[in-house]
C-alpha cells in the first residue's frame, strides 16, 4: 500500500509533467511575434564629453539641443507575449542599420528565439525603410503594420522609454564617463542572457511558453551594415506630452549625469571634475547646483535671449502657477477658459492672446515691467505659494529676483509647538515692503531644500529663525485660507505684516547679523 506521503508525491510530479506537456503543447501552436519600434528616448541623452545623463521627466528634442544635450535613437525589439527585450541606442546622426538589428538578435538562441512568424512595426518605419519588407518576406516573416489601436504595440513602445529612465539593469558607477553610449549598447547585447532566470520576470506563463519554443535561425540576405531607413520628424511624435521648456524655465526637471558623482560636478566652472572635460562650452550657460544627489541646472538667459520676450513671460507666469495654492480650474474660472486650454497655454502648446495673457498675469500678481509692454512681466507683489514640487526652486528665483535677499529662512515658534504638517519659509527680497510666504509639506522631497541652508538651491538661504507665536499663527493661517482663496489670503497676510512691522525689521536684522 502507497502511503499518503507517497501519493502526494505522485501528484506532484504528475503535476510538473502536465504543466510541462502544457508548456510544451502551448509552445507549439503559439504564434512567435515581434514588436520592432525606432524612436527618441525620452530620458537619456548623450553629454558632448561622451558621458550619459538621464532626465526623469523627460525633455524636448529641440530643448535638448539647446542645453548642450544629444537625444539618442531608442532601438527596440519585443517578444510578444513575453518578457524579452531588446535595445540599442545612437545618435540620429549615426544611425544603426535596422537589418542589422534585427538580424544580431534573431541570430542568436537566447531570449527571442531567433526569426519570428511575423514581426509588427509601425507605419511610419515601414515608410522610412522600404527595403525592410523584401528582406523580412524573403526569411518567410509576414510583416505586419500596425496604427495606434494595436495595444501590445503600444505597449512596448511605452515599456522601451520606461526601460531608459536611467539603465536600471546596471550600476550606475558601472557606466564609464567617456564612451559611454558605446559601453551600454555592449551590455545590451548581452541582457537576454541575464533576463532568463531573472526573479524580475512577472509573467513566468508567457516566459516558460516563449522559451520552450525551439530556435528558428536566419540570415538576412545582402549588406546587413548599411543603413536602411531614414530618420525624420515622426521619431519625436510622441514629445508634445513633454513639458516645453522655455526662457528661464530650463532644466527644471532633475538631470542626472550616470557614471559621475554628482559631488564632483563643478557649477562654477561648468566641468566635471573626474573628467575635466568641458561640458559643453558653446551651449547657453547652464548654472547648476549640487542637492540630495541630484543636478539642479538653471539656463541663465542673456538680454538678447530668445525667451526672454513671448515665451519668457509665459515662463513666468508658469512657475508661479506650478506653486499656485490654488488649482488650476478656478484660475480657468475666473479667467473664463477651460482648464484644457490654460494647461495647453502653460505647456507651451498653446498661444493665449494679449489680452488673455495680461488677465492671467493679473491673477497671479504679476505686474507689467518698468519697460511697459516690452519689459515683461515682474514678480514684485506678495506671493503665498505651495512647494509642492521643485517648480519651487524657480519660484523662489522669480519672487527673490535672483537671490537678492533680505529675508529668507524657514520660521519656528519660539515657544509652543510647530505645525505638524507644514513647514514655512518666508522670503523678502530687497526692495519689496512684504515678505512672501513658501508652504512646504512635511515629509515631501521638496521640504528637503530647508534642511541645508548652506548647500541648498534657494539661494541665500538662511539658518531656522525663531519668531512669535502669533507671527507663526499668522502664517499658518495664511496658508490655511490660500488654498481656498490665495488673494484673501494673501490681504490677510499683508495686514498682518502692517501691523507687526518691528517683527518683520528684527527678523531681517537677525538673518544677516
Amino acid at each position: 500500500m502507497i502511503s499518503g506521503a507517497g501519493i502526494l508525491g505522485l501528484q506532484v510530479v504528475e503535476n510538473v509533467n502536465i504543466l510541462a506537456d502544457f508548456h510544451a503543447l502551448e509552445a507549439r501552436v503559439m504564434q512567435r511575434v515581434h514588436h520592432l519600434t525606432v524612436q527618441l528616448s525620452k530620458m537619456l541623452f548623450l553629454r558632448p564629453n561622451g558621458a550619459l545623463c538621464c532626465v526623469h521627466e523627460g525633455l524636448q528634442r529641440n530643448d535638448a539641443f539647446g542645453n548642450g544635450l544629444t537625444p539618442l535613437v531608442l532601438y527596440s525589439l519585443t517578444a510578444e507575449g513575453g518578457p524579452f527585450r531588446s535595445h540599442q541606442l545612437s545618435t540620429e546622426a549615426t544611425p544603426l542599420s535596422l537589418c542589422w538589428f534585427l538580424q544580431e538578435n534573431w541570430s542568436r538562441p537566447s531570449g527571442l528565439r531567433g526569426v519570428p512568424d511575423a514581426l509588427k512595426v509601425s507605419a511610419a518605419i515601414f515608410a522610412a525603410c522600404p527595403a525592410l519588407q523584401l528582406i523580412v518576406e524573403a526569411l518567410g516573416i509576414a510583416l505586419q503594420v500596425v496604427d495606434g489601436h494595436d495595444k501590445r504595440y503600444t505597449s512596448s513602445k511605452a515599456q522601451a522609454q520606461t526601460d531608459h529612465r536611467g539603465p536600471i539593469y546596471f550600476r550606475e558607477k558601472e557606466i564609464p564617463t567617456r564612451g559611454a553610449l558605446d559601453w551600454i549598447n555592449t551590455q545590451y547585447a548581452h541582457r537576454l542572457l541575464r533576463h532568463e532566470s531573472s526573479s524580475v520576470i512577472s509573467n513566468r506563463a508567457g516566459a516558460s511558453a516563449w522559451l520552450a519554443l525551439p530556435f528558428s535561425p536566419g540570415s538576412m540576405p545582402g549588406d546587413s551594415l548599411t543603413v536602411d531607413w531614414i530618420p525624420g520628424p515622426w521619431l519625436w511624435a510622441t514629445e508634445s506630452s513633454l513639458p516645453a521648456l522655455r526662457g528661464f524655465e530650463e532644466l527644471r526637471v532633475r538631470v542626472r549625469d550616470l557614471g559621475i558623482d554628482p559631488a564632483g560636478y563643478d557649477a562654477d566652472s561648468n566641468e566635471d571634475d573626474e573628467t575635466g572635460s568641458v561640458i559643453d562650452p558653446t551651449a547657453p550657460l547652464l548654472r547648476a547646483a549640487s542637492f540630495g544627489g541630484f543636478v539642479y541646472a538653471f539656463r541663465m538667459l542673456e538680454d538678447d535671449d530668445p525667451g526672454c520676450g513671448e515665451f519668457g513671460d509665459r515662463a513666468v507666469i508658469n512657475t508661479i502657477a506650478c506653486c499656485w495654492p490654488e488649482s488650476l480650474s478656478r484660475a480657468a474660472l475666473e479667467l473664463h477658459v477651460s482648464v484644457k486650454t490654460l494647461r495647453w497655454h502653460l505647456n507651451g502648446r498653446l498661444q493665449m492672446d494679449g489680452e488673455q495673457m495680461r488677465d492671467l498675469a493679473e491673477y497671479f500678481g504679476l505686474t507689467i515691467g518698468a519697460e511697459g509692454e516690452r519689459g515683461g512681466y515682474d514678480t514684485d507683489g506678495t506671493y503665498i505659494l505651495a512647494a509642492r514640487n521643485r517648480c519651487v526652486i524657480d519660484a523662489y528665483i522669480q519672487v527673490g529676483h535672483g537671490g537678492d535677499m533680505a529675508v529668507s529662512c524657514e520660521i519656528v515658534p519660539r515657544s509652543g509647538d510647530a505645525d505638524p504638517r507644514r513647514r514655512f519659509l518666508l522670503a523678502r527680497s530687497c526692495g519689496t515692503l512684504f515678505a512672501s510666504l513658501f508652504v512646504f509639506e512635511r515629509g515631501a522631497l521638496a521640504s528637503k531644500l530647508l534642511d541645508r541652508p548652506a548647500s541648498s538651491p534657494l539661494i541665500n538661504l538662511e539658518e531656522k529663525a525663531a519668531v512669535s507665536s502669533s507671527l507663526y499663527a499668522a502664517a499658518a493661517s495664511a496658508a490655511d485660507m490660500a488654498s481656498r482663496n490665495a488673494w484673501v489670503a494673501i490681504h490677510q497676510w499683508e495686514e498682518y505684516q502692517r501691523g507687526h512691522e518691528t517683527d518683520f525689521r528684527d527678523l531681517a536684522k537677525d538673518a544677516y547679523s
